[in-house]
């Protein structure tokens, strides 16, 4: 249905004998005007689904690349996350302050003197995670460190909360600094596999 007008021209005013004038609507348009009006709408209507049909398409394309990218360097992250650690237990002799952790067989591993690539599939597990959990935060927050720490404080506790003393369990805030700088280092070596700079 088209617009009426209740403008002067929009109305038409009868009279028969002695009946009380009456008053008929009649549209202010042109027989075809609702027509191309319609197509007009339709055409609105069909643009709107592209755009959103595009929209969608650029952001299935988008999220698809940012896990190819996450999957490709994630594994060189843990790697680097793992050298790092181990570089900050380094001795005068060369070798690294021991760290004894179970292998997942009955036995145990010194993680601390293995070589990632030599790590038991568990810790490798848990590096990993840490990786991706890292690269995510980056991503999401390319231009602010400390939001990726934090992102990176709060991966760690989805995979750790159960056995972390509780100081550790507070929001990345509130923690101390030095453990606020470990969050640091994870997210800057993900940033630099990811080849951003914070």
């Amino acid at each position: 249905m088209g617009n009426w007008s209740k403008g002067h021209q929009g109305f038409t005013r009868t009279t028969t004998g002695e009946d009380p004038p009456t008053i008929n609507k009649i549209p202010k348009r042109e027989a075809g005007e609702s027509s191309e009006q319609n197509l007009g709408n339709d055409s609105q209507t069909s643009s709107g689904k592209s755009l959103d049909q595009m929209s969608e398409r650029l952001e299935t394309k988008r999220r698809a690349e940012t896990e190819h990218l996450i999957a490709q360097t994630t594994p060189k992250i843990a790697s680097d996350l793992h050298e790092d650690w181990r570089a900050s237990r380094k001795q005068d002799d060369g070798t690294f302050a021991p760290r004894l952790k179970p292998d997942g067989n009955g036995g145990e591993v010194d993680i601390a003197n293995t070589a990632y690539s030599d790590l038991p599939p568990k810790w490798q597990a848990e590096n990993k995670a840490a990786a991706e959990g890292a690269a995510r935060a980056v991503l999401e927050n390319p231009d602010d460190l400390e939001r990726a720490a934090d992102a990176v404080h709060k991966d760690w506790l989805t995979r750790n909360g159960d056995s972390a003393p509780p100081w550790q369990k507070q929001s990345y805030k509130y923690l101390p600094e030095e453990e606020k700088e470990k969050d640091r280092v994870v997210a800057r070596a993900a940033a630099e596999r990811l080849g951003k700079k914070y």
